[in-house]
């Protein structure tokens, strides 16, 4: 198994579980602004890149790594533009809306959450593909 395939079960993992424990915490305290500490565990998808040397690519790692950034990146695009038009369709084009900060906060992890599982999921996919 290659690094970088390594790299994005452990990301996979880290996103579900930060899904997982946002949904426990929301379940037990029923705030979801209590909750929102659970995105903290987030951080962990970082920690395969503080090692002190990269581990060596080759063409085919650099090629699957910007495609499956790409499918994420245009996934997260179709998810903001149909979040978008569909809060303007549903709510109207005219309405002010008021947003608690956790809200706000969330929209940024939740889309953290997307663009590291499919990115990864791309990933996994295509080391497995060969």
């Amino acid at each position: 198994m290659a690094e970088f395939e390594k790299r994005a079960w452990w990301n996979l993992c880290v996103a579900v579980g930060a899904v997982v424990l946002f949904a426990a915490f929301w379940i037990v305290t029923r705030k979801p602004a209590a909750s929102a500490g659970a995105f903290g565990i987030l951080g962990l998808s970082g920690m395969p890149f503080f090692r002190l040397r990269q581990p060596a690519s080759d063409e085919r790692d650099r090629e699957i790594d910007r495609k499956s950034m790409m499918a994420a990146m245009s996934l997260f695009w179709i998810l903001i533009v149909i979040g978008a038009v569909g809060m303007g369709v549903r709510l109207g084009w005219d309405t002010l809306v008021q947003v608690p900060v956790w809200a706000f906060s969330a929209v940024i992890w939740g889309g953290w959450i997307v663009i590291l599982t499919a990115k990864s999921a791309a990933s996994i996919r295509m080391y497995r593909a060969g």
